[in-house]
C-alpha cells in the first residue's frame, strides 16, 4: 500500500462515507489532517495537566481475552469508527490517542475487541491505549507488538476513557462492513440472476453488470463474478464475449469463496 494516497481522517467539511470506513478496515493507509490535528491539540488540556489513569481498571482487556473477539477487519472497522469522531468532534482527548490509533492501522497492529456491547469493545480500546490486551487473532500480547512496531501507547486518563468509550463506533465500523458486503451481494446477486435469464434466451444483457463488478477493485466482488463460470455454459461466458480479455484468460474458472 506505500504507493497508494492514504484516505485523510479531519479534515473540515470531510463527509467519510461506509466505503471509506471499508476501505480502511481492509487496510487502506490513512493520515491525520493537519488543520484538524492542530485544533485537538488546542481543545485538549494542556501536556502537564495529563493524568494517566491508574493501572487497576483493564477489565475489557480481560474479557477480550477470555471470549469471542472480532475479527481483525472488523476491529480495524472499529478503530477508523472511532478515529473519525475523534478528529470530527470536540472531546478533550489529546492528539497522541489520535496518532496511537493511526499507527495502529497503519502498522496493522490490530487489538483484540471483544465481540460485545459497544461499551465493553471500545473499552478494550481504551486499554490498548496503555498497551494492554493482545494482538487480534492472535496470542501475543498487545505491549509485545506494539515494541516490536516501534509504537508508545500514550496513556489514557479517566476523561478521555469516557470520551474514547462513549458511543456506537463498535456498532457502526462492523454495521459499515455488514451494509458495504450486502450492497456488493445484491450486485453479485442481480447479476447471476439477469445470466440465468440470458441462458434462458430471454433478451436482458449482463454484460455492463459483469464489468461493474470488476471494475470495483475487489476481490470477492471479482470472484463471485466469475463463479458464474460454473452455473452457465461456456459459450455464455467468454472472455471476449464480455470483453475481459485484458484482465483473465478465457480458460479461468473461479468458484466463489467467502472473504471473510
Amino acid at each position: 500500500m506505500s504507493h497508494v494516497k492514504a484516505y485523510t481522517v479531519g479534515g473540515i467539511g470531510s463527509q467519510p462515507g461506509l466505503d471509506n470506513v471499508v476501505a480502511v478496515a481492509r487496510g487502506f493507509p490513512i493520515a491525520l489532517d493537519h488543520a484538524g490535528s492542530e485544533r485537538i491539540k488546542k481543545e485538549s488540556p494542556p501536556p502537564k495537566a495529563f493524568q494517566a489513569e491508574g493501572d487497576s481498571k483493564a477489565p475489557a482487556a480481560v474479557a477480550a481475552a477470555s471470549t469471542t473477539s472480532l475479527r481483525a477487519e472488523q476491529a480495524r472497522a472499529v478503530l477508523i469508527t472511532r478515529l473519525l469522531s475523534l478528529m470530527n468532534g470536540k472531546t478533550g482527548v489529546r492528539l497522541q490517542v489520535a496518532e496511537f490509533l493511526k499507527e495502529l492501522l497503519n502498522q496493522n497492529v490490530v487489538p483484540a475487541l471483544p465481540a460485545a456491547d459497544d461499551a465493553t469493545a471500545l473499552d478494550a480500546v481504551a486499554d490498548a491505549c496503555k498497551g494492554l490486551g493482545r494482538v487480534a487473532g492472535t496470542s501475543q500480547q498487545l505491549d509485545a507488538a506494539l515494541e516490536a512496531a516501534g509504537i508508545s501507547p500514550p496513556g489514557i486518563s479517566t476523561a478521555e476513557r469516557a470520551a474514547v468509550g462513549n458511543g456506537a463506533a463498535a456498532s457502526a465500523g462492523v454495521g459499515s462492513l455488514v451494509v458495504v458486503g450486502a450492497k456488493q451481494l445484491l450486485t453479485v446477486v442481480t447479476a447471476i440472476a439477469a445470466l440465468s435469464c440470458e441462458a434462458a434466451g430471454a433478451q436482458v444483457s449482463c454484460r455492463g453488470l459483469l464489468l461493474q463488478l470488476l471494475s470495483q477493485q475487489d476481490d470477492y466482488c471479482v470472484d463471485s463474478c466469475l463463479c458464474v463460470s460454473r452455473l452457465q455454459p461456456p459459450q455464455l461466458l467468454s472472455s471476449q464475449s464480455y470483453g475481459w480479455d485484458a484482465a483473465l484468460q478465457p480458460t479461468t474458472q473461479v468458484v466463489v469463496h467467502n472473504s471473510s
